[in-house]
Formats: C-alpha cells, structure tokens, sequence
C-alpha cells in the first residue's frame, strides 16, 4: 500500500501507523485520515495481526486537524470504518 502521510509497518504480529507530517506537528488532513482508516482497515482484514500501534513522527501530537480539513474529516468518517474501530477497541479495552 502507497501513503503520503503516514508510515505503515507491519511486524509479525504488530502494525505501526506513524503519522508523518512532522513540521506540521502531525495535524490531521483529510489525506491523512483516509490513509490512517485505509491501514486499520487493512489490520482489520489480516488474521495474523493482534496490535495496532498509532504514533506521530518527530514531536508533535496529532492533536489539531488543519483549518480547511475538519469538515471534510468529519463527513469522511461519519458512518466508516473509523467508528466500527472506536467501537470495537473500547470493547476491547473493557477485558
């Protein structure tokens, strides 16, 4: 798989989803959370992963969505994959 804006990697078991937009503090973009739902869906589909990790590069937090990205965000992930995987990992973290 191809991304932009974020690292992909698998490793036995384990998927880290880095977000690389490091001199933008990793602020989300409308790419970018397309790509991040595109690599949880992928782990999603793959029996053998058991982790997924997200993290950001460099020192920022991806905290803040970038100003002409937030409604487009939002449409994007309302009723997606995004909030089957919020639902499922809370269940999860209830165990």
């Amino acid at each position: 798989m191809e991304f932009r804006e974020i690292l992909h990697e698998k490793d036995g078991h384990v998927v880290t989803i880095t977000m690389n937009r490091p001199a933008k503090l990793n602020a989300y973009s409308e790419v970018m959370v397309h790509e991040i739902l595109r690599a949880l869906a992928d782990a999603r589909d793959d029996d053998a992963i058991r982790a997924v990790i997200l993290t950001g590069a460099g020192r920022g937090s991806a905290r803040a969505a970038t100003s002409g990205a937030i409604f487009n965000i939002r449409r994007a992930i309302a009723g997606t994959a995004w909030n089957r995987c919020w639902r499922c990992a809370r269940t999860c973290m209830s165990w």
